[in-house]
């Protein structure tokens, strides 16, 4: 492992002024002495902050809020305006729009949208008479700041919406906003025309106050070091034969069964990139009925191929999918909308242990999973 990283932190003024503030840096400590080394995936980190805070407008002193800008398409509003309820504002104007955020920097976009990854970069050598040896580049430096902007001399629609109650994570609190605020942009959109919502400035959460002052929470999303992750070596000829029939298989598929493939694998990437667990949840179940539900709404199919596939007594499978199958209705149909992390994580082995074997793979990993969670409690 590289010497251990030197951590450095800088404060920005409005003015331009920069001052070093390492010696106010707390936890850099602990964070280095719980970091791991050769893990299957390495361990993310984030960072957040506040702006546009001042001695009246302290963050916790609000309340929990989400804010969304967008800029009309050549569709001038005048006078301004504005409405107000107790729980949201809406003002439509004409000038300028305030925004920010907080982001890691020297970073490559990971598998969500929320997620980023410090990449390593290396080369293999091959100088005979050696053997052939790759020369890696590690690389540790977490290097993180905030931006904020004016976007100036624009139309504008705004919408500040307050939440019920406290919230802690950035990202529940802006899939609550969305959730709330939904509706509203639904009439508008419908009333006056796509002009009026054409483009999103910044989608922001942070807290409201009394005078509707707004105060923004910034946040990074995770982000993870790729040289923390074990060495790996894997065999271009191994993957060759690995990889070669399972295409073939794929593609002397039926018609209409490899249609099906097609469709749940498009699922399975989209859920990569979705943050919000109950619109997650669903995507994984969409595999479900892609694969084994085409023709009906009987979740039996469901049950039968995962008995087969694990060579149990389809008794011990119909509990689980007819837990899981209960919620993603009530999911659809509104009667519910909070999905718990196992029962996330229980929808996900289930979709994965089927498109896998739809795949010609034969997981050993997933097929433990699905094992364990038929043994344990209910999801």
């Amino acid at each position: 492992m590289p010497d251990r990283p030197q951590p450095r932190a800088r404060l920005t003024d409005a003015e331009g002024n920069v001052q070093d503030v390492t010696d106010r840096l707390t936890g850099a400590d602990a964070f280095f002495g719980a970091w791991k080394q050769d893990v299957d995936t390495p361990d993310p980190t984030e960072a957040g902050a506040w702006q546009r805070t001042d001695e009246g407008h302290a963050p916790g002193d609000g309340r929990s809020a989400y804010r969304v800008v967008y800029k009309t398409l050549r569709l001038v509003p005048y006078p301004p305006v504005e409405m107000t309820w107790p729980n949201m504002r809406v003002s439509l104007f004409c000038g300028d729009v305030e925004r920010g955020g907080m982001r890691f920097e020297e970073t490559i976009p990971g598998r969500r949208r929320d997620q980023q990854v410090i990449p390593e970069h290396g080369r293999v050598l091959h100088a005979p008479p050696a053997n052939p040896t790759y020369l890696n580049c590690p690389n540790l430096h977490f290097r993180v700041a905030g931006w904020e902007e004016t976007v100036k001399a624009v139309s504008a629609l705004e919408v500040i919406w307050v939440a019920d109650e406290p919230h802690e994570q950035p990202l529940a609190l802006l899939e609550a906003g969305r959730t709330a605020v939904a509706p509203l942009l639904a009439l508008l959109e419908f009333e006056f025309g796509p002009r009026l919502l054409s483009t999103r400035l910044t989608e922001e959460v942070g807290e409201a106050f009394d005078d509707w002052h707004w105060i923004r929470r910034i946040y990074t999303g995770k982000v993870y070091a790729e040289s923390q992750a074990a060495f790996v070596h894997l065999s271009g000829q191994d993957f060759l034969e690995r990889a070669r029939p399972l295409v073939q298989v794929s593609m002397d598929l039926p018609a209409e069964e490899r249609a099906r493939l097609r469709l749940a694998s498009r699922w399975y990437w989209m859920v990569q990139e979705e943050i919000d667990p109950t619109l997650a949840f669903i995507q994984w179940w969409m595999i479900v009925e892609t694969l084994e539900m085409p023709k009906t709404t009987d979740v039996r199919p469901v049950s039968l191929r995962i008995a087969s596939l694990l060579g149990c007594d389809v008794a011990a499978v119909k509990p689980v999918v007819g837990r899981l199958f209960g919620l993603r209705s009530r999911l659809v149909h509104g009667e519910e909308r909070g999905v718990s992390a196992e029962q996330l994580q229980a929808v996900e082995i289930i979709a994965r242990l089927l498109l896998g074997a739809r795949s010609g793979v034969t997981n050993t990993r997933d097929r433990d999973a699905a094992q364990a969670l038929l043994s344990s409690t209910a999801p």
